[in-house]
């Protein structure tokens, strides 16, 4: 138990820019602004339940990393 609870504090302060013990929106934004970007395998700036895996730093998602880039 004790070690969840240090996690979570480390998580928050990692949050937590300014160091005020209460998290804002902007300090929110700053961490998950572009989490939609990177989960949006489709590019319709959405994520659904067809935006799985994510993409690679290259634009690839993990079913195009797994079959080498082939399609069919």
């Amino acid at each position: 138990m004790e070690i969840g609870r240090d996690r979570m504090v480390d998580a928050f302060q990692n949050l937590d820019a300014d160091g005020k013990g209460a998290l804002t929106q902007a300090e929110m934004n700053m961490r998950f602004d572009t989490i939609v970007e990177r989960m949006d395998r489709d590019d319709n700036g959405q994520m659904d339940c067809e935006n799985r895996g994510g993409r690679d730093q290259r634009g690839q998602g993990r079913d195009e990393l797994r079959d080498g880039g082939r399609h069919g």
